[in-house]
């Protein structure tokens, strides 16, 4: 009898079945990190930025809470200091069209206000502020959200979602951390806020893609 012969196309099959079934077992990150875009208008500006009221601004965000602290942020009473995130953290400021900085930390302050003083008084009102802080040598850039009216989240866990519905209040500061005292070199109006995804593919599965590739290139050069 002959010796059995190889179809080509078994031959592309298995390795593309092999890479489909190995992608399928590999499992999710734990956690992914968090991405926002934002965007809003210039409302004061120092004359020295050469930036004027009405420009419009924008950027992205991004910190992973399950990353460690890297700097720790002292909490006091009432707030929680979450410091700089590790991992792929940082912030990008646009203004105008062109970029402002792009800083490669973050850290989130929770402000939840007298609710959670060690005594509480019941005039208090409930209450929830958000800063995403970012530094530089030179500059210092918040993003603020707060409501003063209700508790948008709990003091735990790190919060990882954000609606500007939640905060009637929406700032960003930038300040100049170089010169004495500490000038406000722009201040704006938050207007938009979206989560962006954060791609996550597994090194594994990566590699067995490019093989499968690889076979079905062989497999055409064949032909």
């Amino acid at each position: 009898m002959g010796a059995r012969k190889t179809s080509k196309h078994s031959t592309l099959v298995w390795p593309v079945l092999v890479t489909l079934l190995v992608i399928s077992w590999c499992p999710p990150s734990e956690a992914e990190p968090i991405r926002y875009a934002y965007g809003g208008v210039i409302t004061t500006a120092d004359p020295s930025t050469g930036i004027v009221a009405g420009t419009r601004f924008d950027g992205t965000f991004t910190y992973d809470p399950a990353a460690p602290v890297t700097d720790p942020l002292p909490s006091i009473e009432g707030q929680i200091g979450y410091g700089s995130f590790g991992g792929p953290s940082g912030l990008v400021l646009n203004v105008g069209g062109h970029q402002f900085l792009e800083v490669r930390n973050l850290g989130l302050t929770v402000d939840y206000g007298p609710k959670y003083l060690p005594t509480p008084s019941a005039q208090d009102p409930a209450m929830t502020g958000v800063s995403v802080l970012a530094m530089t040598d030179q500059y210092a850039v918040t993003l603020s959200l707060t409501n003063t009216n209700r508790e948008v989240f709990p003091p735990s866990p790190i919060p990882t979602s954000f609606s500007l519905d939640d905060f009637p209040v929406r700032q960003l500061l930038v300040v100049d951390r170089a010169s004495h005292g500490g000038v406000t070199l722009l201040g704006g109006q938050i207007d938009t806020l979206t989560p962006l995804p954060v791609p996550e593919p597994t090194p594994l599965a990566t590699i067995l893609v490019v093989t499968g590739g690889l076979a079905f290139r062989r497999y055409l050069g064949r032909r």
